[in-house]
C-alpha cells in the first residue's frame, strides 16, 4: 500500500475515532444519546449486516471468474483492495461483538458507576466512528473498482 493511501485509509479513520472518543468522554451529557439500549441493539444488526455484506463482497472476488472480476484482479489496487477490505470486516466484527458486550453489561452493577460507563461509551463512540468512515471508504473504492473501464 503507497504512504498517502495508507494515511487516508488507515491512518485518519484510526485518529478521527480517537478524537472521537476523547470528545465522547469529555463531553459525556451531550453524547448521552448515543448511549441508549435501542442504539446498542441497533448496531449489533448493523454491524453484522455490514459484517455479512463484506464476507460476501470478499468471497465473490477472491473466487469469481468473471471477466470483470478478472479485470480487477490485474489493478494494482487489488491487493490493498482486498487488504483494505478484510480490515473493514474486522473493524465490523469487532464492532458488533463490542456493541453486544455493552449490552450484555448494562444490568452489572459495576456498569452503574460513571467512570466506568463514560470509558466504555467513550470507546463505543470511537468504534461507532471508525466503522462509518473505513465502510464509507471502502465502499466508495469498491464502486470505482467496479465502474472502472481500462483505456482502449
Amino acid at each position: 500500500m503507497k504512504g498517502e493511501r495508507l494515511i487516508r485509509m488507515i491512518i485518519v479513520p484510526y485518529f478521527l475515532s480517537v478524537v472521537m472518543a476523547l470528545l465522547s468522554f469529555k463531553y459525556f451529557d451531550v453524547f448521552c444519546f448515543a448511549y441508549s439500549e435501542i442504539l446498542l441493539d441497533k448496531t449489533v444488526d448493523f454491524s453484522g449486516i455490514l459484517l455479512g455484506f463484506l464476507i460476501t463482497v470478499f468471497t465473490i472476488i477472491i473466487q469469481s471468474d468473471s471477466d470483470g472480476i478478472k479485470l480487477l484482479k490485474k489493478l494494482d489496487e487489488y491487493d490493498s483492495f482486498i487488504f483494505f477490505n478484510k480490515h473493514v470486516i474486522f473493524v465490523s466484527a469487532l464492532n458488533c461483538f463490542y456493541s453486544l458486550f455493552l449490552l450484555i453489561i448494562q444490568n452489572y452493577n459495576f456498569y452503574k458507576c460513571l467512570l466506568v460507563q463514560k470509558i466504555l461509551m467513550s470507546f463505543y463512540c470511537g468504534m461507532m466512528t471508525l466503522l462509518i468512515i473505513t465502510s464509507y471508504q471502502f465502499l466508495s473504492n469498491f464502486y470505482k473498482m467496479i465502474k472502472y473501464k481500462p483505456k482502449n
